[in-house]
């Protein structure tokens, strides 16, 4: 099992970066939310020259916010940095797109920039679409000290819908099902992961099952009252994005699928904004991942967050774990409110991965 942590870009990343390899962490996620965080790669780069076994990834970026050629440069100028220690995570956009007021893309689109990047890191002239039109683009420099396209990039494809999971089982290297712990839920992600590896002649058992849980780690079993401040801002997202493959499973609980239902149906009955369709956005997003809003709280039930995290005791924390182990989980990036992470991972670092790393 590997375990990585989940961190908001900014000053404090590379600090926190170097504190993960000491502890013991395989890896570290760097969000990327233009409008909401700092940028992720230059906090990996932050990371990278103060790091030297820690793999660094973005997780993840997406097709729009960033182009294939300007995302390519990136990674290849960071794997300079850290060769062989760079991962690229792609997905359709969330709140990277969605927080200045952009659609997500369309898995085609998801389909095109994966290929193109891939692409160019391996050195090759590639046809991309630019704001002008289709053009042929290739590192005119291919070697260091600009870049690094010898050692391999491995792709990471974020999704949380059935033709998005059949589709990362056909072109991912790794698959992330975000803040997702519900073991029915789980088999039913890796059945769609399998149909498509299946058709490129593969297992989903050769992907590796990645989540970004939501984490808490007590000295005593804590109340649900606490667990639900603690927790409930980074599991909300998760509860709303698998709902629909909840509803379609019949390995998850009723009683989880209506209360995954609910809070997707709450979401969208805030569709009726009254304020500036232009500005919905910026009030949408204030306080994303950091802070539970009113209107959410009774949002989140026991059963949510038993599905979307891994929290309590040690004992309780690592008997969830060996559930995820059985299920096929092979990396977990520990994802608890930003300004707890510093003291959540050292709880991992201290009691929790020891025994999972020998």
């Amino acid at each position: 099992m590997k375990f990585g942590i989940l961190i908001t870009p900014g000053s404090h990343s590379r600090a926190l970066v170097k504190k993960a390899e000491a502890l013991g962490f395989d890896s570290a996620f760097f969000i990327d939310s233009p409008a909401i965080f700092g940028d992720p790669f230059v906090s990996m780069a932050a990371a990278a020259v103060q790091t030297e076994r820690i793999a660094l990834a973005v997780g993840v970026t997406n097709p729009l916010t960033r182009s294939a050629p300007v995302t390519a440069s990136s990674i290849a100028a960071l794997n300079v940095l850290a060769p062989g220690r760079v991962l690229l995570g792609i997905g359709v956009g969330d709140s990277a797109t969605q927080a200045m007021g952009q659609r997500r893309a369309t898995l085609a689109e998801l389909e095109t920039f994966v290929a193109q990047v891939r692409s160019l890191l391996k050195g090759e002239e590639t046809e991309v679409s630019l704001s002008t039109g289709e053009a042929i683009v290739r590192f005119l420099n291919r070697s260091r000290p600009w870049f690094n396209l010898e050692d391999p990039v491995p792709v990471y494809v974020a999704s949380s819908a059935p033709k998005g999971l059949h589709q990362a089982g056909r072109i991912a290297d790794a698959a992330i099902l975000g803040g997702l712990t519900d073991p029915g839920l789980l088999e039913a992600c890796r059945s769609y992961l399998d149909e498509g590896a299946k058709e490129v002649g593969r297992r989903a058992a050769d992907l590796e099952i990645v989540i970004t849980p939501s984490v808490y780690v007590t000295e005593q079993t804590p109340t649900f009252e606490h667990l639900r401040e603690v927790l409930g801002p980074k599991s909300l997202a998760p509860t709303r994005n698998f709902s629909r493959m909840a509803n379609q499973s019949e390995s998850v609980t009723p009683q989880l699928r209506d209360q995954m239902a609910a809070v997707s149906e709450a979401y969208k009955a805030r569709d009726d904004y009254q304020g500036d369709p232009n500005r919905r956005h910026l009030d949408t997003y204030r306080g994303y991942l950091t802070e539970l809003k009113d209107w959410q709280r009774s949002l989140i039930t026991k059963a949510v967050l038993q599905a979307t995290s891994i929290a309590g005791t040690v004992d309780q924390c690592r008997e969830k774990i060996e559930m995820l182990q059985e299920h096929g989980v092979g990396h977990i990036i520990l994802s608890p409110l930003p300004q707890l992470l510093e003291e959540t991972m050292e709880a991992f670092g201290r009691d929790i991965l020891p025994p999972f790393k020998n």
